[in-house]
């Protein structure tokens, strides 16, 4: 008789997700509060969002290791564009926006 070990026949095959904690600054320094950052994946659609809080920052959580698009975007400032890329575990995302310069005279 063969006795199975079932340490030997796991297989996982979720995949691997890491979260982003995002910090949304100004540029002179200071938190941006009602910022929307979305990572995106431009290939399948796939989208993950956060909006930031008083403190300029947020979480966005499970979000699968590979490259995508961070965008963010608040009213009154340049939208951010860049690529991020998520490994599996902790992530950050330091931002800095510029605002808008009016350019009616």
């Amino acid at each position: 008789m063969t006795e199975e070990n079932p340490e030997n026949n796991q297989t996982n095959n979720a995949p691997q997700t890491g979260n982003v904690s995002v910090s949304v600054k100004d540029s002179d320094g200071n938190p941006l509060q009602g910022v929307d950052v979305i990572i995106g994946d431009g290939n399948t659609g796939d989208e993950y969002e956060g909006t930031t809080g008083s403190a300029g920052g947020c979480n966005i959580n499970n979000v699968p290791v590979g490259t995508y698009e961070l965008l963010a975007i608040k009213e009154g400032y340049d939208q951010y564009y860049g690529n991020i890329t998520i490994v599996a575990g902790a992530n950050t995302a330091n931002i800095i926006m510029a605002e808008e310069v009016d350019d009616d005279f």
